[in-house]
Order: structure tokens, then C-alpha cells, then sequence
């Protein structure tokens, strides 16, 4: 039942939305002479973030930040560590946008729907400051073994590489 009914007049009823599950629900406006009309109104579920690529980039941002997850609205903002990701394009399930800006760290994505309910990535981006370009190659046998190389600014001697917390060797080499 809504709550803090208001009459504006014979053509306007506002009322405070109750709390229940999502999906559509049926309204039904009875008048005291028991004529009734009813429509529908649709209760949006909590938006959920899966996963996030990249999880980490360069300081100057750019390239695509892309999100999968569910409940995304149309019209919805992502931010970074407050900052705007621009030009979000979305789907139920994935978002994508511009990475901005930032200063080195780790920082919340927060995905805010259009009807204002968000969900919140704690540290789900960081912003290196010395930035990885690409690797290559891509991908490789499950055996492993393959040589791969890693490009990017600021690497020093004693820097360590992993893959999914696999450490490799000085050669690019799985110890």
C-alpha cells in the first residue's frame, strides 16, 4: 500500500513507494464508490558489478573501461575515485567508458543508475604510475613455457612479473 497519499485534484495521486522485490507490479486506484483503475510499475533490481577490465591503467587514463554485471539502467554515470568516466554506452549486463584522469592509487568504481540505486567496486581500478602497454603475446599454450614480453615506462631492476600470482623469471620465464 502506498503511503502519504496526496490528492492534486481529480487527476493526480502521488504516494511514497513501498518497499518490495523487483519486477513489475500492479497499482490499483479504488475510489470510495469502489470504481477502480490499475496500471503497472516496475521495481528496478539492485544494480551488481561481476568484473571489470582493465582493472588497472596509466596515470593520463584513456582506453575503455568495460564492466559486466547486471541491473544497469540506461543513463546511468560510472565514476573512479569520483571522477567521471565519459561516455558511458550500456546494456543490462555491461557498461563501457572512457577512463579519466587520475592521480596514482587505487579507487572505488561506483556504477549509479538512473533511478539513483548504485553499487560500489571498493579499490576495483588503480591508476599506475609507471604504466604497462601491452604484453605479448596475448595468450599461449596451457603448459606454459612461452617467452613473453612485457612493454610499458618505469620498470627497474628488481621488478617482479606475475600472472595470476605466478611468479616469472628475469627471462619472462615461469620459475
Amino acid at each position: 500500500t502506498c503511503t502519504s497519499l496526496n490528492l492534486s485534484g481529480s487527476t493526480q495521486i502521488t504516494c511514497a513507494v513501498p518497499v518490495h522485490t523487483a519486477g513489475s507490479k500492479s497499482i490499483v486506484v479504488t475510489n470510495p464508490d469502489t470504481q477502480t483503475a490499475s496500471s503497472n510499475y516496475t521495481y528496478n533490481p539492485l544494480p551488481t558489478i561481476g568484473s571489470i577490465t582493465p582493472k588497472n591503467g596509466p596515470l593520463a587514463g584513456g582506453g575503455t573501461l568495460t564492466i559486466n554485471g547486471t541491473g544497469f539502467l540506461g543513463g546511468l554515470s560510472v565514476t573512479i575515485g569520483g571522477l567521471a568516466c565519459a561516455s558511458p554506452t550500456t546494456s543490462a549486463t555491461i557498461i563501457t567508458c572512457a577512463i579519466p584522469a587520475n592521480s596514482a592509487g587505487t579507487y572505488d568504481v561506483v556504477v549509479t543508475n538512473s533511478d539513483t540505486q548504485s553499487v560500489t567496486l571498493s579499490n576495483g581500478y588503480k591508476y599506475n604510475s609507471f604504466p604497462l602497454t601491452s604484453v605479448a603475446p596475448a595468450n599461449g599454450k596451457l603448459a606454459g613455457g612461452d617467452t613473453l614480453t612485457i612493454f610499458g615506462s618505469g620498470f627497474v631492476s628488481s621488478a617482479t612479473a606475475t600472472i595470476e600470482s605466478a611468479l616469472l623469471n628475469a627471462s619472462g620465464r615461469f620459475d
